[in-house]
């Protein structure tokens, strides 16, 4: 549980994000895989956080799911040399064994696994050995990866016969770098333990939009190695919402201890006004936090949108949404902002990612005023060319 950003924070609320965790939740159960997807700064790491609290986890009756968290930041980058000699395969499969060998001490540390017998190694320890092997002088023991990692997963699984294992994936585009070999194992394991292996992800864009534009997948047999691996999301794809009104008042009031400890509170009206300017993106909510708690006067929504624009952070933050887009996508958006039509399925695109909501047929409402005032100052997107 190191790995998790929000974790010297207090709880958040038990409903937190309601909607997407029982989706979560209820596929994960079934054992099934599947990818978050989300606008940049929505909340997809937060997310992942909040469903591996053991407190929350009870709450939707998943406690026996033992999720592992993979931190893209964490790999282990090797020398060219030593990558010749381990496999490009070799920083997915160490991270993996790493993090779920740390869930097992914790597992033990929390009294939830019972002390080995003297005399005997514990679970961990056993997990240790394989991760060892990954480290070995002999080049054969060093590329039998997948090897090492099936027999850790076969090992925590056996401590309990009701046990899944989910292994999530934090910014899926981080792991662009591992050979389509390496997702095409994964399949493999999870085919090998049937409905008790799983996998999460959390995106910018959906899983197989990424991958087509990976530089090391473009040619057709990479994508076919990729193949096995993708079709676990085809039909669990969350596209995540922005915050309801009791997450966004749980985030606020982080903010307000973060910012004044217990000797203020953000008052209801600017309670109201954050919401209204950021529509309850997580990442404007916090950029626009203390600009609107330090205004000396409530000001109307526009005059509040172009005042929030003059905060670095908070045009930053917009570009940073704007940029988890696709190029068409953010000139539609640019249309959408002066209530002018989008042609084709890219209006259905914008509303399935909750960028805005159809009023009529290709005629969309963005949800982030402040967002909205923001592309409202670009200049008019360039007609695209027609094809040759």
């Amino acid at each position: 549980m190191s790995d998790q950003t929000m974790a010297a924070q207090e709880p958040l609320p038990e409903v937190y994000q309601e909607a997407d965790a029982n989706q979560v939740f209820k596929w994960l159960k079934r054992g099934e895989s599947c990818a978050l997807v989300g606008i940049g700064s929505v909340g997809k790491s937060n997310l992942l956080n909040f469903i591996m609290d053991e407190r929350i986890k009870q709450r939707y009756r998943a406690g026996h799911v033992v999720m592992v968290f993979l931190d893209p930041h964490k790999l282990v980058h090797l020398q060219k040399q030593a990558l010749e000699l381990a496999g490009t395969a070799w920083p997915g499969y160490e991270i993996m064994i790493s993090r779920l060998r740390r869930t097992v001490i914790d597992l033990y540390d929390k009294g939830r696994l019972p002390p080995a017998p003297v005399g005997q190694q514990d679970a961990a320890d056993q997990i240790k050995g394989f991760y060892l092997n990954l480290f070995h002088t002999q080049p054969l023991l060093i590329q039998s990866g997948i090897r090492h990692l099936e027999e850790t997963v076969y090992e925590v699984l056996r401590l309990n016969k009701d046990w899944k294992i989910a292994f999530l994936f934090d910014e899926f585009e981080g792991f662009r770098d591992l050979p389509p070999e390496f997702f095409e194992s994964l399949r493999g394991v999870r085919d090998e333990f049937k409905h008790r292996v799983m996998f999460v992800t959390t995106s910018r864009r959906d899983p197989e939009e990424l991958v087509k534009e990976w530089n090391g997948y473009a040619d057709k047999r990479s994508r076919e190695i990729m193949e096995g691996f993708l079709e676990l999301f085809r039909g669990f794809t969350i596209y995540l919402r922005l915050l309801d009104e009791a997450s966004a008042a749980a985030l606020m009031q982080r903010l307000s201890r973060r910012y004044w400890g217990d000797d203020r509170e953000l008052e209801d009206a600017r309670r109201q006004d954050l919401m209204q300017a950021t529509g309850g993106h997580a990442g404007l909510l916090r950029r626009c936090f203390l600009p609107v708690a330090n205004l000396d006067v409530r000001l109307p929504l526009d005059d509040l949108c172009r005042y929030l624009l003059t905060r670095d952070g908070v045009t930053k933050e917009c570009i940073a949404i704007l940029e988890s887009l696709t190029p068409a996508e953010q000139d539609a958006l640019w249309y959408a902002a002066r209530g002018k039509p989008i042609k084709g399925d890219i209006a259905q695109q914008l509303e399935m990612k909750h960028l805005g909501k159809q009023f009529r047929p290709g005629y969309l409402e963005l949800q982030m005023p402040v967002l909205r005032a923001y592309i409202w100052n670009l200049p008019e997107p360039k007609p695209t060319a027609p094809p040759p």
